[in-house]
Parts: C-alpha cells; structure tokens; sequence
C-alpha cells in the first residue's frame, strides 16, 4: 500500500475487529484526503475509527447490506463516478 493513489476501505464490524485499521494509520496520514474512500458495507461503529472529515464516505447514513438493489446500484454508481474522476487524468497510469 506504500504506493498507492487510492484507498478504499470497505467497512463492517469484521474488518475493524481484525484491527486493520490501526495498520493504515501511516498510509492515510500521507495519502490526499481526495484519494481515500470508504464504503460503509454492514452496520458498525465506523465513526470510532474513521475521521469522515479525512474520507468520502459512501453509504454514511445507512450500511449498503441495508438498501434495496435499486440504492445499492446508486452507490456503487456514484464510487465508480468518484474514482474515476480522480483517475480521468491519469489514463496512462496503470492501478
């Protein structure tokens, strides 16, 4: 993750059980706060862990797991849209 220009974090309770959050501390200190994402997957306390001031955060009001497949697709839409426009400029640049 030392190189990466994007970061996105799916969240639920297992993931911030496992304690990866506190691994990505020196990486989210020095990525853009542009660059970093992070998708609320299933109901947790992600609040805890993530600053929302220092993420986009999709899905913030109510977990994806929660919403109808019609929201779900808007979601992932408008993650699609965002990360693309980060990279639109960036074409040659390979992932």
């Amino acid at each position: 993750m030392e190189g990466a220009d994007i970061l996105i974090l799916l969240l639920s309770a297992d993931f911030l059980a496992t304690g990866s959050s506190n691994l990505l501390e020196g990486t989210l200190d020095r990525m853009p706060n542009k660059n970093k994402f992070a998708v609320i997957l299933r109901p947790c306390l992600w609040d805890i862990f993530i600053n929302s001031d220092n993420f986009h955060i999709f899905s913030k009001n109510k977990p994806i797991s929660q919403l109808s497949d019609t929201e779900q697709e808007e979601v992932f839409n408008e993650i699609a849209e965002s990360i693309s426009r980060l990279i639109t400029p960036h074409k040659n640049h390979k992932l």
